[in-house]
C-alpha cells in the first residue's frame, strides 16, 4: 500500500509504503467475531467539552506500525510475490514461499481487534490502573492519587488524551509508561483527529474543523465547485429521495455508480465522517 500524508492544514507531512495480507480472501471470520471498539462521534464530542471545562490540553499520540505490536492470535500463512525481489532483494530467500506471521499485519480481518485487545490489557492492568468506560469501550478513565482524572481514547492506532488538572508530570509519567511498553510517536499537542483539524483558543475552547475533509470530498466526487468549473452533481438541489427510487438490482447501482462516476459505498463513508462536527 502506497500513501502520501498530510498535515492538517494539508501540507506534505510523508509517503508511506507498507506490506498488506490479503485479508478480503482470509477465510477466519467463523472462528471468532472481528468487531472490535471504536469511539463513538458522541464519545468524542464529550471528551473535547469535558477537557475545555477542566482548561485541559488534549495530547495526541500515534502506535507506529501499530499492528506489528500486536502479537498473532492464530496461524496465519502469507506469500510475498517474487517480483518483490527487485525492490528489496536482500530478502529474496523470503520471496514465492509460505511464510508464518508471528505478528499482526495490516490488511488482516482481526488487525483491528488484537490491536485493541494488546492496548486494553495494558490499560487496565496494575501498571496502567485505567478503567474501561461502560458506556463506549473505547473510553479509559484513570483517578491519580491527587484526585485528578487522566482521560484517554482510543480509535485503532490513534490516541487522545489529557488530565483534568493539568499535571504536567502526570502526563509525562503516562508517556514514559506507554513508551516502555510500545513504540509510540508522541505528537505533542492535538490537531488532527478522524479527519478533523482540532485547534485551542486562547480562552481554552475547542474549534473543529473539517473544511479540508469537505473540500476533498467534493473535488473527488462532484468533480469540484467553482464559478468556472460547473460540478457534476447528478441530481437537483431541490430532489426528494423516496423508497420508490432505489435501484432494483445490483447490476442497476453498477450502471449509475458508472454512468455519474460516483463510488457510492466511498460516498457514504466520507459523508459519515462529516458527522463528527455537526451539531446534535
Amino acid at each position: 500500500m502506497l500513501k502520501i500524508k498530510l498535515t492538517s492544514d494539508g501540507s506534505w507531512d510523508k509517503a508511506k509504503a507498507r506490506f498488506c495480507v490479503r485479508g478480503d480472501i482470509q477465510n477466519m471470520s467463523a472462528v471468532e467475531e472481528t468487531w472490535s471498539p471504536t469511539l463513538t462521534k458522541l464519545t468524542l464530542q464529550i471528551f473535547l467539552a469535558d477537557a475545555a471545562k477542566n482548561d485541559s490540553q488534549i495530547k495526541q499520540l500515534d502506535y507506529v506500525g501499530a499492528f506489528l505490536q500486536a502479537p498473532l492470535r492464530a496461524r496465519v500463512f502469507v506469500s510475498l510475490p517474487t517480483e518483490y525481489s527487485q525492490i528489496c532483494p536482500e530478502y529474496s530467500q523470503f520471496y514465492g514461499r509460505p511464510l508464518k506471521l508471528i505478528k499482526s499485519c495490516y490488511g488482516m480481518i482481526f488487525s483491528n481487534k488484537w490491536l485493541f485487545i494488546v492496548l486494553q490489557e495494558y490499560l487496565v492492568s496494575e501498571e496502567g490502573g485505567f478503567k474501561r468506560s461502560e458506556c463506549d469501550n473505547a473510553l479509559f478513565i484513570k483517578q491519580e492519587k491527587d484526585g485528578s482524572y487522566t482521560k484517554m481514547l482510543v480509535y485503532i492506532y490513534d490516541s487522545l488524551y489529557y488530565n483534568t488538572g493539568e499535571d504536567l508530570n502526570t502526563i509525562k509519567r503516562l508517556e514514559r509508561n506507554l513508551e516502555n511498553k510500545f513504540k509510540v510517536q508522541f505528537q505533542g499537542n492535538a490537531h488532527w483527529f478522524l479527519s478533523m483539524r482540532i485547534t485551542m483558543d486562547v480562552h481554552g475552547n475547542y474549534l473543529l474543523d473539517q473544511s479540508r475533509h469537505s473540500r476533498n470530498l467534493v473535488k473527488k466526487h462532484l468533480g469540484g465547485i467553482s464559478e468556472n468549473k460547473p460540478t457534476n452533481r447528478p441530481l437537483p438541489t431541490e430532489f426528494k429521495v423516496t423508497k420508490k427510487d432505489r435501484s432494483k438490482t445490483d447490476r442497476e447501482v453498477l450502471q449509475l455508480s458508472a454512468e455519474y462516476r460516483i463510488d457510492y459505498p466511498s460516498v457514504i463513508g466520507l459523508l459519515i465522517y462529516l458527522l463528527n462536527t455537526r451539531p446534535e
